[in-house]
Order: C-alpha cells, then structure tokens, then sequence
C-alpha cells in the first residue's frame, strides 16, 4: 500500500501500576482501523459506559457485573486476535530512581523523564515499524489521559532543566515521526490524542489486557481477596474465550528493561503463562 492509499491502524496505549510495587508495565495494542469500525463491535461502546465505575482491572474484586463487562469486552475481540498486536515493556521503578539518585540533585525529574521519554516511545515503535516496503502505515495513538504524562510543572532549583514537564502525546508524536524518517520505515504518525475513559472501547482493552498480563507475571499466591479474584478471571477468562491463550503466546511481545545490562531484552510471555497455570492448578 502506498502513501496514497496507506494500511490505517490505531494503537491504544496504557501503563499499569506505576508505583514501586513490581512489575510496572507499558503496553499498546495495535487495531486496524478496518477491524475496529466493524458494525460488530459498536454495542462495546455501550458497554464501556455501562455502571456507575469505568473498567480499571486494579478496581475489580470480584463483582458479577464486572466480571461480565471484562469478559465480553475480551472475548468481543478475541475472534480478530490474528489482526491484533500488543507491545508490552517490564521494568523496576525502584530501579529507575536507584541509578538516578547522583543526577537528580540539580535535575529532580530525570526518573520520570527517562520513562515518558523513552519507553513509550519503544512500545509504540515496535507496532509500526518493519511492515515491509510495499506496505505504508497511518497510524493513530491513543493515550489514557493521565496528569502525569502533560503540563508546566515550575522547577525548584536555579537550573531550568527541570522548566517544563514533558507533554508525551508531543513528544510521541515527535520522535516517532523522526525515527520514521532517519530509519527510512513507511509509516507516519497522523496524530497522538490524550482520551478518558469510555470514550473508546480500546483504551478499556488495552487496560484490561495490562492487568491480565500483570497477573500472570507477578502469580500472586497471597490470600488477599483482591489477588484471589484476579487469579480467578484470569484463569476463567483462559480456560472460556476461545483464542486468548493464543494472542498471549503469539501475539504479544514483551520486552524487560534489565538494570544490569541498561537495555530491553525480549522474553516470552509464554513461560510466565506456564509458571502462572502450573501455579494455579487444581
């Protein structure tokens, strides 16, 4: 496909858990624009608005209502899986602040802006590159907005290095249009837009499929009521939606920001997914 008639797909992209709490994770999914618009999936933008709380997996603790909302959005998506793409990015906050301590004396922001700057940058990256030369992406990314991610924030030092915080739906745009050009990939990035919740139905994907992939690597064996239920979605959701087990096994690639060796390696979700069901067996 040429720039005239470009393959369009939109990426919804998420975070789960930014806290010191292992793992953080970044993920987006890849959606074609043709599968998103299908008449077929229009009743999810219903069902994102259904109840008085948004879909967030942290909320959910076991209700039946939604438990069904998670359910069916997944398995609504889950007949495309073989169009879907998910890029998913493991790292240690503590790790992150650990090796910034000797810079953030003078630069006091320099954690997060090492992480909106970067990995976001490498998730989105990894969905729209390398489609080959006869194909041109038009890609459009979709943010949950969160008020970490833009504003001014003052510095309290006499340097200005810390002036501005960092606007990631511009710097995303920015660098992603760059790498396009200095790498010589067919794709553009037509635009990157900040969204609330329920207001498309692929920002409640990606969400639930962060929490999902979350649980599966962190394999709570606790007896907290909050793990417990979790565990069990997700084992249920495994063992009734027919091709779950395959976009996680095939379809995601998850990379590991190793603090070793100051760099992402890829490792296979496939492995954690076994370690979480040989774990929960009974």
């Amino acid at each position: 496909m040429s720039k005239d008639h470009p393959h369009k797909i939109k990426i919804f992209f998420d975070e789960s858990r930014k806290d010191k709490d292992y793992p953080n994770l970044m993920g987006a999914v890849l959606i074609p624009t043709a599968c998103y618009e299908l008449d077929s999936l229009n009743d999810l933008y219903d069902l994102i608005k259904e109840g008085k709380k948004p879909i967030h997996w942290t909320d959910y603790t076991g209700d039946s209502s939604a438990k069904r909302r998670r359910i069916t959005l997944v398995k609504k998506l889950m007949v495309y899986q073989h169009l879907l793409k998910v890029n998913v990015i493991s790292y240690k906050m503590n790790k992150f602040e650990e090796m910034a301590k000797p810079i953030k004396s003078f630069y006091s922001e320099i954690t997060d802006h090492t992480i909106y700057t970067k990995l976001p940058e490498r998730v989105v990256y990894g969905l729209v590159r390398k489609y080959g030369q006869d194909t041109y992406i038009d890609a459009s990314v979709f943010i949950e907005h969160n008020t970490s991610y833009s504003g001014t924030q003052k510095s309290t030092h006499s340097t200005d290095h810390t002036s501005n915080k960092k606007d990631l739906k511009v710097t995303m745009f920015e660098q992603l249009n760059i790498q396009s050009l200095y790498r010589g990939e067919r794709y553009r990035i037509r635009e990157v837009s900040y969204l609330l919740k329920r207001k498309e139905f692929g920002i409640e994907f990606i969400d639930i499929m962060l929490g999902i992939i979350r649980t599966i690597i962190q394999n709570n064996t606790q007896n907290s009521r909050s793990s417990r239920m979790k565990n069990e979605l997700v084992l249920e959701m495994l063992e009734t939606i027919p091709n779950l087990s395959h976009l996680l096994n095939s379809n995601v690639t998850l990379y590991e920001w190793n603090e070793a060796q100051k760099e992402l390696t890829t490792v296979p979700l496939t492995n954690y997914l076994n370690v979480f069901l040989s774990t929960n067996l009974k």
